[in-house]
Formats: C-alpha cells, sequence, structure tokens
C-alpha cells in the first residue's frame, strides 16, 4: 500500500513473509517494522502506521 504523509513524502506499507508488517520512507529508503500483526484489524494497522510517520517524521 502506497502512503503519503501531510509533506507529501511517500511510504510503502509492507508485510514480509514472516507476516511482520513493514514501513519505508521511499524518498529516503528508511525502512522499518512496525508493531503491529499482519492480523491485526484494519483500525490498529491504520493507528500504529501513523503513530510511527509522526514520530520518525
Amino acid at each position: 500500500m502506497h502512503l503519503r504523509n501531510a509533506d507529501r513524502i511517500p511510504f510503502t506499507l509492507g508485510v514480509s513473509k514472516a507476516g511482520d508488517l513493514h514501513l519505508r520512507n521511499d524518498a529516503q529508503g528508511d525502512n522499518d517494522h512496525l508493531p503491529s500483526s499482519s492480523t491485526a484489524d484494519l483500525t490498529t494497522i491504520g493507528q500504529t502506521t501513523a503513530d510511527v510517520i509522526s514520530a520518525l517524521y
């Protein structure tokens, strides 16, 4: 899934083969695992993604 933050920085939300969620800053190449599981509900995944982007950028 491709996302952009308020500054229009592109991010990719993906799932590894092991089922872990990861977030990549497409502009800088930074990549980080999210603390939520890929089996979490969409609300939790969305909130976790927003929190990680806000904390890092």
